[in-house]
């Protein structure tokens, strides 16, 4: 199950993007231009709001509210209390676009402060970095870099939209422990004729947490898919990835052979369908607990052992997301069942998820967005219960420019529920919620509501 040749197909790809940072003077026609394909990197257009506005920084000072902090400590304690405190932050958000580039970019550096919980303080950052290049009338490369720490079990990319599952940013995190991520992507996609195209991508990523209670996980993944455009606002193809990732702390990793259909739809002027249905090969290795008889407890005295585990299992996976153009914002609902590296708990795992998200610009004094989900993690290897609940979202901006140009008004709500079901022992149930409110500026013509 080696997957040293998978991470030099990643590396390739990411190089191959990269290579395009010159200025070519080539025609704006894009290599692909239907509606957005679930199994390539980019996102929906639709869902793209700041792709159109020029580079702007952006700082901020809020008051801090959160509850049931949870973490794991070096001796395995679980610790659960309140915070107050402060979040000062600062970053840019935006694009440059040239005659045949185009470079997104959305990055935030913050640190909070708790004075009476200072195990849960230290820096936030997320970066999410996109640059993409138009080589000729044809060919078309992308390369992201996406990557950051944080401390809370649920968070967003910057304010660029995107899928985090897509790019395996962790995002249902048990505890509020540091953790540490990563991606690189890259994308080549060639316009064969002019209903046909195809696109090869690579994808390396690293997680790491700083509890050694907590694992990490490492991988590389290849993909490439094959489409054809049935009309102007139809498109069906055929998909295929690859997929290795080994964890650090714990014994074990996975690969993961995916083949599948996918199928987009643009809806009138508006809307806008994607979807795949996917079937999948999933080999994984890795350590379970097992109950012992009676006669073997005296001998070991313990209940349980550990064993290796090894599995070959055959998984559906399907995927779909509904988007709908508003002027000054946007509309967005999905659901998704994948398999996932695991949440530093949970090892190799399927997700089921369900989410929403509705962002506006309602005029130039305020800005809004709101957004829920639900998720389900099942444990493919290790003998645990599901593990799952909801999450929530919402927060606002409101414009002083009376008081000082680009000064405005935020507000945010975050909540969380978590539910884990364990055999011999209590039940883990955990709601989380964290309230901020400050003042930010950033110039520009709309406030910035910052998650």
């Amino acid at each position: 199950m080696s997957g040293s040749w998978i991470r030099i197909l990643g590396a390739a790809a990411v190089s191959a993007a990269l290579a395009g940072a010159q200025d070519y003077e080539a025609p704006q026609r894009s290599a692909y231009s239907g509606p957005a394909v679930l199994s390539r990197s980019e996102g929906s257009g639709f869902l793209a709001p700041f792709q159109t506005i020029r580079l702007r920084p952006f700082v901020s000072a809020q008051g801090v509210f959160a509850s049931n902090l949870a973490s794991a400590d070096q001796q395995d304690n679980l610790m659960a209390q309140d915070g107050l405190g402060t979040l000062l932050r600062a970053g840019v958000v935006g694009s440059k676009q040239w005659r045949s580039q185009s470079v997104l970019v959305s990055y935030s550096g913050a640190y909070i402060h708790y004075p009476h919980n200072q195990f849960f303080n230290g820096p936030e950052q997320t970066l999410n970095v996109e640059y993409r290049a138009q080589l000729s009338r044809r060919v078309t490369v992308r390369a992201r870099q996406i990557g950051g720490t944080s401390t809370r079990p649920m968070f967003q990319m910057g304010l660029l939209q995107m899928d985090p599952r897509f790019f395996f940013v962790p995002n249902n995190e048990l505890f509020d422990n540091r953790l540490y991520f990563a991606t690189s992507s890259g994308d080549l996609t060639v316009r064969l004729t002019p209903r046909w195209s195809a696109n090869l991508g690579g994808d390396y990523f690293l997680n790491r947490r700083r509890s050694t209670s907590l694992f990490g996980v490492e991988g590389a993944r290849a993909r490439g898919d094959v489409v054809y455009r049935l009309s102007r606002t139809s498109t069906v193809g055929l998909t295929y990835n690859f997929l290795n990732f080994r964890f650090s702390r714990a014994f074990g990793g996975s690969d993961l052979h995916s083949a599948g259909v996918v199928f987009s739809q643009r809806l009138g002027r508006n809307w806008e369908l994607s979807t795949q249905l996917v079937g999948s090969r999933l080999e994984s290795l890795g350590l379970t607990r097992v109950g012992v008889d009676p006669e073997v407890r005296h001998l070991v005295g313990s209940d349980f052992v550990s064993e290796v585990g090894y599995r070959i299992q055959y998984l559906p996976q399907f995927g779909g997301r509904l988007t709908r153009r508003i002027r000054r914002g946007s509309l967005s609902a999905s659901a998704n069942r994948s398999v996932i590296p695991g949440n530093g708990v949970f090892l190799t795992s399927r997700i089921t998820t369900g989410n929403a998200f509705y962002s506006h610009h309602y005029s130039s004094r305020l800005s809004f967005f709101a957004g829920g989900g639900w998720d389900r993690l099942e444990a493919i290897i290790q003998n645990l219960r599901p593990f799952g609940g909801y999450t929530g979202t919402g927060g606002m901006a409101y414009s002083l420019d009376r008081f000082m140009s680009g000064l405005s008004l935020t507000a945010n709500l975050s909540w969380m529920q978590r539910r884990l079901q364990r055999e011999s022992e209590r039940p883990f149930h955990r709601d989380w919620m964290m309230a901020t409110v400050g003042l930010a500026w950033s110039p520009g013509e709309y406030p910035l509501a910052f998650w």
